[in-house]
């Protein structure tokens, strides 16, 4: 019988902080606006919500003790681990606590196709090369030496691991666990549906995928459903990238390259207001020239924290002109399809209108969970690198709506009702997909 996300309440456990809103956004494509709360404030409810460990780059041992800690509070949930779709990160060390202190094996899965992250043969790859050969491999922090999850466990001292496919391996294993972990194949989307279903229909398992993975989990599961209808793109966008992954560093440089000025820690906010104040302005910190420490890393967060602030505060509809709303859907509120990343060979990608906020999700009858925002933003925040979107945001619970496109989350400001924010890892997307998503705001 699958299993209602309410009964006993849901709470994903997230590395990172683009991690954590990412995953909200996929479940909340699903089900409606899903919170995310830091580690320092899980709150006591039925309706899923996700939490930011800030483990990303702490010591295995210390991310192992914050899971053992947080999993162990009388809160009658179950939890589920969202882990890097490029194996960055404590996840290994991570999915063993949560298996050991819930006494349920675990199932991995380690694909996000709609990324170009998948898993065959039970190892990872990425645009089908193994991901320890990409940028993964090569990675300022901490870069990963394995493409298979089944390595990463079997070092952070699991006791057995199995690789299975997704069809009667799976069934076979989740109805007989033989092991501590199974890792499962995952090609395509319709392959993580089905691994949820399977997941949901049977014995306790603990469920340690990506973002898409666990979205589709929670998905499988019965209860309320009153998604969120994606907001118009604000006029203005700031554009605020932290980030180091070299697909980060491209994507900004292409915008470079189409005449976006891009400014520097220390820039004046008069400089950067200018540019918002045509649509876009854009906000990087410095190349590194080597391996990058966790000071140097949380130093480089604050500092463009504290260059962004000031324009974030400053956002009002008397500032920055506010887009026009689009009538309301006459549609029932369900997940709307979104415009592809991809323009059309033959012309330049114009903005696809966007239907305005529909009812509060957090309104709908026999739901518990929270609402979102409906007052169109005057100003977008798009923030690109998890330490950065930690620096920016603070301790603050966010509500986060949805995506708007696959690895781009979307939530109203917790404090400023004007301000719309989005993220995305670093990781993520082509070296034109910024520039794609913010097309119209470039220079003409």
């Amino acid at each position: 019988m699958v299993a209602h996300f309410t009964q006993t309440g849901l709470v994903v456990l997230a590395d990172d902080r683009t991690g954590a809103l990412e995953t909200a956004g996929m479940c909340a494509d699903l089900i409606g606006a899903v919170a995310v709360h830091v580690a320092t404030s899980v709150p006591v409810g039925r309706w899923p919500h996700v939490v930011d460990m800030a483990t990303r780059h702490r010591s295995p041992e210390d991310a192992a003790a914050t899971v053992t800690r947080l999993t162990a509070l009388p809160r009658g949930a179950a939890w589920m681990l969202k882990m890097d779709s490029t194996l960055r990160g404590n996840w290994a060390a991570e999915s063993i606590a949560l298996t050991r202190a819930s006494g349920r094996p675990g199932l991995v899965v380690a694909s996000f196709p709609a990324l170009g992250r998948t898993c065959a043969g039970g190892e990872v790859l990425v645009d089908s090369v193994p991901v320890h050969l990409s940028a993964a491999g090569h990675d300022a922090r901490r870069a990963i030496t394995s493409s298979r999850p089944r390595e990463h466990l079997l070092d952070a001292g699991a006791g057995s691991v199995t690789e299975i496919d997704g069809g009667a391996g799976l069934r076979d294993w989740l109805r007989s666990p033989s092991t501590e972990f199974a890792v499962c194949d995952a090609e395509h989307a319709c392959d993580l549906v089905e691994i949820g279903r399977a997941w949901a229909a049977h014995a306790p398992v603990s469920y340690i995928g990506t973002a898409a993975g666990i979205s589709a989990a929670i998905g499988a599961l019965d209860g309320v459903r009153v998604p969120s209808l994606a907001p118009p793109l604000p006029e203005h966008v700031l554009v605020v990238c932290g980030s180091l992954h070299p697909m980060a560093r491209a994507q900004i440089a292409n915008l470079r390259q189409r005449g976006v000025d891009v400014h520097w820690p220390g820039a004046s906010w008069s400089a950067i207001e200018h540019d918002l104040r045509r649509g876009l302005a854009v906000v990087c910190s410095h190349d590194a020239d080597g391996p990058v420490s966790g000071d140097d890393a949380d130093r480089v967060a604050a500092t463009l924290a504290a260059c962004v602030q000031p324009i974030v505060t400053r956002a009002s509809p008397s500032r920055v002109a506010p887009p026009p709303i689009a009538p309301p859907s006459l549609a029932p509120p369900s997940r709307v399809a979104q415009p592809s990343l991809t323009p059309p060979s033959h012309a330049p990608p114009s903005r696809v209108a966007q239907p305005s906020l529909g009812p509060s999700a957090g309104n709908a009858p026999g739901r518990e969970g929270p609402g979102v925002s409906h007052r169109a933003a005057s100003l977008g925040l798009f923030i690109i690198g998890g330490d950065t979107a930690a620096a920016v945001l603070g301790d603050r619970a966010v509500v986060v709506g949805g995506t708007l496109v696959p690895g781009v989350p979307w939530a109203p400001h917790p404090d400023q009702a004007d301000v719309l924010i989005m993220t995305r890892a670093g990781g993520f997307g082509t070296v034109s997909s910024l520039a794609e998503l913010l097309w119209d705001r470039l220079p003409s």
